[in-house]
């Protein structure tokens, strides 16, 4: 999705202002945080402006994500009246199988809707990651 990115003129806006946090990231993998380097480096996004997902098991990386993403000031992440970030534009995958983001559906991760959790942790088929929660992208 943020390949459709790469073709932005750095002089459309200011990027010097824009702030990437990641909806889903395989740990150990960071393919999305690869193709966001690739795709929008030429556009004037400060490097650390763009908040990579940590190593670790998907618990602990989930609630550090999660701890980073609401200790944002304002300026950067606005919070709804339920305290959760909220962002001004989310770029999410979508799949055949009906899945969004890393959410699938009649998964565990769908049934946390409404706990206020904001980042999942992913930990099936040998797969660690986290994704964005269904209250975050709602």
């Amino acid at each position: 999705v943020v390949k459709a990115l790469k073709g932005l003129k750095a002089t459309s806006m200011d990027f010097s202002k824009v702030h990437v946090f990641f909806c889903n990231e395989r740990i150990g993998e960071y393919k999305c945080y690869k193709t966001a380097m690739d795709s929008l480096k030429d556009l004037g996004i400060p490097e650390n402006q763009v908040y990579k997902v940590g190593e670790g098991e998907p618990v602990g990386v989930a609630a550090a994500y999660e701890a980073m993403m609401t200790a944002q000031p304002a300026s950067v992440l606005g919070k709804t009246d339920k305290g959760i970030p909220r962002v001004d534009l989310m770029l999410l995958g979508t799949g055949e199988d009906g899945h969004v983001g890393s959410i699938h559906p009649n998964s565990d991760e769908v049934k946390t809707a409404g706990s206020g959790q904001i980042v999942l942790p992913i930990d099936k088929g040998g797969k660690k990651s986290i994704a964005v929660s269904m209250d975050f992208m709602s």
